[in-house]
């Protein structure tokens, strides 16, 4: 009978186990959900309403106010109107020629990233699309990882699927590097 006894016990205390495992593998699963749809809610509202800030932008304040405490963000919108089309087409050709064919992801650019990495032994190229760049700006920070990158294809698919060519470009133009608008007005002037 001891045997049997102890035999129980075994059994209970593995099926309590496996059920805890269960049970953090589905909280798990729906806090990747909720930070899915999270993140989708934002994509969205970002077809109707100009970003305030991004992720960049905050970082790069938090950086500037450790030797500045009063230092504030200057940030222009441009729309997509008084961009001007020369510009455009310059920012397309260097940054992402294929950004009007693509859904995002430019899967030739991050196979030639990944063999440029894999010869040096470190992240040292992406491969990202103008999408994904916003993405990364928008939302995640500039660490360079394969955990990021992945981050970054999600949510430029979700980018893509939400917003136009033009609202991505505007945005982009509006957040991304540098958004001073007298920067772009340079800019434009010579082109």
């Amino acid at each position: 009978m001891k045997g049997a006894s102890h035999q129980s016990v075994f059994v209970k205390k593995r099926l309590f186990f496996l059920l805890r495992l269960v049970a953090r593998a589905v909280l798990i699963f729906f806090a990747f959900v909720l930070l899915v749809l999270w993140f989708l809610l934002r994509v969205v509202n970002l077809k109707f309403n100009n970003p305030q800030t991004t992720r960049f932008m905050d970082l790069r304040l938090a950086q500037l106010r450790i030797s500045n405490p009063q230092a504030k963000l200057q940030h222009h919108w441009v729309s997509y109107d008084r961009i001007a089309s020369t510009m455009k087409r310059a920012v397309i050709v260097a940054e992402d020629s294929q950004f009007l064919v693509h859904s995002g992801v430019d899967w030739s650019a991050i196979e030639n990233a990944w063999q440029r990495n894999q010869q040096r032994g470190r992240v040292t190229h992406g491969g990202s699309t103008i999408t994904q760049q916003l993405a990364k700006n928008l939302f995640l920070n500039g660490t360079r990882s394969y955990v990021r990158k992945f981050q970054e294809l999600v949510l430029a698919w979700m980018l893509e699927s939400v917003l136009s060519k033009r609202r991505i470009l505007e945005i982009y133009f509006s957040t991304t590097h540098t958004a001073s608008l007298s920067v772009w007005q340079d800019m434009r002037r010579w082109l």
